[in-house]
């Protein structure tokens, strides 16, 4: 293989550079996107409850980007870990003031902790376990019976029902 000038070899010896860098570049690029995200679910995933709702908040375009409605509660835990309600059949719960809720020694329902603090996060299941809307609802702008009714189209008695059968 012949080349009439020394500026030809240069043009295909930088071309390919280029072709190689770049590849390199998105290569590494798309390792990042994945790297980050598994490290952020971790993240959030193992965060003490005590600050859990913080975290949650602090990543919350992260999370409601990957909870999506009929999501089984397997799934959402692996991007929110545990709830802090104990009743958690249908209503997973997060407030903010865990740490002073805890010292009260009240039930770790989350009626009850929502009487204690309005301002958190709660994400509402079916009767399969699996999500019934997307993202996070947001604990002060309603509460779990006022979200299933709106999700369910149903009355808040019928919603308030639905949540606490068995």
């Amino acid at each position: 293989m012949a080349f009439k000038n020394k500026y030809t070899v240069i043009s295909l010896f930088f071309v390919l550079t280029i072709g190689i860098v770049i590849s390199f570049n998105i290569h590494a690029f798309i390792n990042w996107i994945d790297w980050g995200d598994t490290n952020l679910i971790e993240l959030i995933r193992t965060s003490p409850q005590s600050i859990r709702v913080k975290t949650i908040l602090e990543y919350d375009d992260f999370v409601c980007r990957h909870l999506r409605k009929g999501m089984d509660k397997k799934n959402v835990r692996k991007y929110v870990g545990d709830p802090q309600n104990t009743n958690n059949k249908k209503v997973w719960m997060w407030i903010n003031s865990y740490d002073q809720y805890i010292k009260t020694k009240d039930k770790m329902t989350w009626q009850a902790m929502y009487s204690y603090d309005k301002a958190g996060y709660h994400l509402i299941f079916d009767k399969e376990g699996k999500l019934l809307h997307n993202g996070f609802n947001i604990t002060v702008a309603g509460s779990p019976e006022e979200y299933c009714a709106g999700f369910m189209g149903t009355s808040l008695d019928v919603a308030r029902k639905y949540l606490e059968e068995k």
